[in-house]
């Protein structure tokens, strides 16, 4: 949808799998060749870097991209995400839900892509977008919920044992 824009990927997996995806991208993409960029796998501050770079960062759906969308939200990157049916699916919304922030995932695979285009194209909403993220980082990286219950839980299992 958006004629300027680039896709990059991350090789992992064996040559066969990517001619095949590549073959299938083809046939929607006729310039895949100009508009898609493979590296190899990264370390991990060069994929930090990539992240903090990137415009847009596209979550995988059905599948999500859990520690990926994780690192990129870190980084103030925008995720585009599309909550799937199954747990999988839907970790980037729950991030994007405990940041008070769900209004950034998609109900359609056409909001999934206008949103995406918007954030890569106009550079106003994408600031604002991101610093929303900055801003609300706290909620995902600092809370002590989830710790505070495993203590607890952990306690009481140790006061009850024999």
């Amino acid at each position: 949808a958006d004629p300027r824009g680039k896709l990059v990927l991350l090789k992992a997996g064996d040559d066969a799998w990517w001619e095949l995806l590549f073959a299938r991208m083809r046939q929607a993409i006729p310039d895949l060749d100009q508009r898609v960029i493979l590296l190899p796998p990264l370390p991990l501050g060069r994929f930090l870097d990539l992240l903090a770079s990137a415009e847009v960062v596209l979550d995988p759906f059905p599948f999500c991209g859990g520690n990926s969308s994780y690192e990129a939200l870190g980084a103030g990157s925008p995720v585009v995400t599309l909550p799937g049916k199954t747990m999988c699916g839907r970790l980037t919304d729950a991030f994007y839900r405990q940041m008070d922030l769900a209004h950034m995932a998609s109900g359609s695979v056409q909001a999934y892509v206008d949103r995406a285009v918007r954030l890569a194209n106009d550079r106003a909403f994408h600031q604002q977008e991101s610093a929303a993220i900055t801003q609300r980082l706290n909620e995902i990286f600092d809370d002590r919920k989830a710790l505070t219950l495993l203590e607890n839980t952990f306690a009481e299992l140790i006061a009850a044992a024999p």
